[in-house]
């Protein structure tokens, strides 16, 4: 039984496709640099109130929403996940107005027993946060913070947000190595 987790590697982001309302995923590809993740389940409880007591409570799930800080974001995550262009002439890439793909997240957490392996389904980037500064007496490396914000995937009746592998998992081997598909669930 795992007691404690610790550390993040192996960041993964593998596109999402809506081919006609049929939600798909392509075969992730790998980012270094990943330093934190850092993610908020969103969403609101109500409490229904009667007899002098919480008579009914029910809360809704809406996805997550954080901060990844990585070291640099490659050229292929900037034009594919932030909009942004290589121009013809030049070839630098420029921020444009362009939305990017969706796309869902996947990582490894060490624990205390085996790593668990995480996805994050539909998530979409937003702000982007750089700093950079001179060099005094010691050099510091500067990150890129993007903030990420995830919404359900429906399957059935059932939104779906996350999944986690743990080992002995059919997935869990191949996690990163082939296209992640969304769970089935018994009726």
């Amino acid at each position: 039984m795992t007691k404690v987790q610790f550390g993040l590697s192996n960041l993964y982001v593998a596109e999402r496709v809506d081919t006609e309302g049929t939600i798909t995923y392509k075969t992730p590809v790998k980012v270094n640099g990943a330093k934190s993740l850092s993610l908020e389940q969103q969403g609101d409880s109500e409490v229904f109130y009667a007899d002098n007591i919480a008579y009914f409570t029910s809360s809704i799930s809406s996805g997550y929403e954080g901060d990844l800080e990585i070291a640099d974001l490659p050229k292929n995550f900037l034009t594919d996940f932030l909009g942004f262009a290589v121009a013809e002439t030049t070839g630098n890439l420029v921020e444009t107005n362009k939305i990017g793909k969706s796309f869902a997240i996947l990582f490894q957490v060490e624990t205390d027993s085996k790593p668990r392996k995480f996805i994050i389904y539909n998530c979409s980037c937003s702000k982007v946060k750089q700093e950079h500064k001179t060099v005094e007496d010691k050099k510091e490396v500067s990150t890129t913070t993007l903030t990420i914000k995830s919404a359900a995937e429906v399957v059935g009746d059932v939104n779906v947000f996350k999944s986690i592998a743990e080992h002995g998992n059919s997935n869990y081997d191949t996690f990163f190595t082939t296209a992640p598909t969304l769970p089935t669930f018994a009726d």
